[in-house]
């Protein structure tokens, strides 16, 4: 059943001068481990914001044919990943927001608005999925080596 959820790779992964056996096929991304808290969170967080604003006045400053809006699917993502569910509803309102008073605005047209806004929720959506996804491989993973 592990063996279905990881990513089967024809070489087993190896760090150099290590002489214990990995998983075959287990990849583990251990600088993108989901879920951070603290003062990681906050930098995360900050950093999400932070972009979604900037993305915001980008958008006030580009004519109506373009939108730098659909950006905002990036610091969405990063937040679905690594934040807490709390923060991924701040950050994604932030977009939602920022999307709506552009639209209110005249900066963007409402069907783009509409793209956008939608695109951002399902793309925290899945990415949040994902992540449960990840962190459950990554928790039976290590139930099993400690059980080995």
């Amino acid at each position: 059943m592990i063996q279905s959820l990881v990513l089967d790779l024809p070489f087993p992964l190896r760090r150099r001068g290590t002489a214990r056996p990995t998983v075959p096929g287990a990849v583990v991304a251990a600088g993108l481990r989901p879920f951070v808290s603290g003062r990681d969170a906050w930098i995360i967080g900050g950093g999400c914001a932070l972009t979604l604003l900037a993305l915001f006045f980008a958008d006030l400053k580009t004519p109506a044919t373009v939108t730098t809006g659909a950006l905002a699917v990036l610091p969405v993502g990063v937040a679905a990943w690594f934040l807490s569910r709390r923060a991924l509803w701040n950050i994604l309102a932030l977009g939602v927001v920022a999307q709506v008073v552009v639209t209110a605005i005249g900066a963007i047209s409402l069907p783009t608005a509409a793209a956008a806004v939608s695109t951002l929720i399902v793309s925290a959506w899945v990415t949040r999925f994902a992540a449960v996804s990840h962190s459950t491989v990554l928790e039976m993973r290590a139930e099993l080596q400690r059980l080995a």
